[in-house]
This record gives structure tokens, C-alpha cells and sequence, in this order.
């Protein structure tokens, strides 16, 4: 199942959860702001990612800079207790499946939370829409082409009788 970890005035969560409804994708929604992180979860998170704590801390966070903490400093019982005291530190929304992680709301990469048979689905959806495209512009092509030429040839015809008309 999907987790996604929002807060109340996160204009990207929003998006993530419209995505996910859109997409008719079940998720469990859970605001952090009201419902901290537990430890283990934190463990989780932090365990799916590539760069640590860089990738789920806001610097940016108001929060943060008032509490003028270097965070590389904490132990990880105090960067458990801060992001469980101020979760408006994290980069929200947090998605999170058993295999998963994604931090921030990016259109592109959330499609990687799309179950594979939808996926599959798409794919070849798509594929069948760009060959009907591809027949389309063929035929257009060809037919334009054919017009031009039928055109042209007239337009020959034409001049080569106005000339035998002169000659007359």
C-alpha cells in the first residue's frame, strides 16, 4: 500500500493526492502535522533514500532556521525527536510503498507508483494511439501529395492549352 505523508497547507500534497485520485490509485493519507512520524517510519524513509537526511530536510524550513540547528550534527535520537516535534521540516509529500520513495511532488517520476499492469496497459495504449496517429499522417501526406500533383498536372494542362489556343 501507499503511504502518503502530507500536511494541511502543502500545495505539492495536494497535487500528489489528486494524482492518486485521478489515477483511481489507493493510498492511506496521513497528516503529519496532526500525526508525527513514528521512529520506525522515519528509519524506513530514511533507509529508501540516496543522499539521507539532505533529501527528506527542508533547508528552506522557517522552523529549521530558527532553531539555527546543524542537522549532520544530531544524533539519530535528535533528528527523531526534532522531526517528530517540528515535521514541517520534512520535504513534503513523502510517498512511500514497500519498494519506493518519493519526496516532493514531480509529475514525472510519480509514475512510478502506477501498478505495472495499469502501466503495461498505458504503454500499449499509447502505442496504438501514436500508430493510428502515424496512419493518419501518412494518409494525409499521400493525399496532399496527390492533390498537389493532380494540381500541378492542371495547372500543365492548362498552360499547354491556353498555348495551343494561342497557336490557333
Amino acid at each position: 500500500m501507499i503511504n502518503l505523508y502530507t500536511t494541511t497547507s502543502c500545495n505539492s500534497c495536494r497535487k500528489a493526492k489528486a494524482w492518486f485520485e485521478e489515477n483511481q490509485i489507493d493510498y492511506i493519507e496521513r497528516n503529519i502535522s496532526h500525526d508525527p512520524l513514528k521512529e520506525d517510519e522515519i528509519k524506513s524513509i530514511l533507509s529508501m533514500t540516496e543522499k539521507g537526511t539532505d533529501e527528506i530536510i527542508s533547508t528552506r524550513s522557517k522552523i529549521l532556521q530558527k532553531l539555527n540547528i546543524e542537522i549532520d550534527t544530531l544524533s539519530l535520537q535528535e533528528l527523531y525527536k526534532l522531526l517528530r516535534t517540528h515535521p514541517t521540516i520534512l520535504r513534503r509529500p513523502i510517498i512511500q510503498d514497500e519498494k519506493m520513495l518519493q519526496i516532493g511532488y514531480k509529475e514525472e517520476e510519480i509514475r512510478v507508483f502506477i501498478p505495472r499492469r495499469l502501466r503495461t496497459f498505458t504503454i500499449i495504449e499509447q502505442s496504438t494511439v501514436d500508430n493510428h496517429w502515424r496512419v493518419i499522417e501518412e494518409r494525409l501526406t499521400d493525399t496532399f501529395t496527390s492533390k498537389l500533383d493532380c494540381n500541378k498536372r492542371h495547372r500543365q494542362c492548362s498552360k499547354a492549352y491556353v498555348s495551343d489556343s494561342k497557336n490557333e
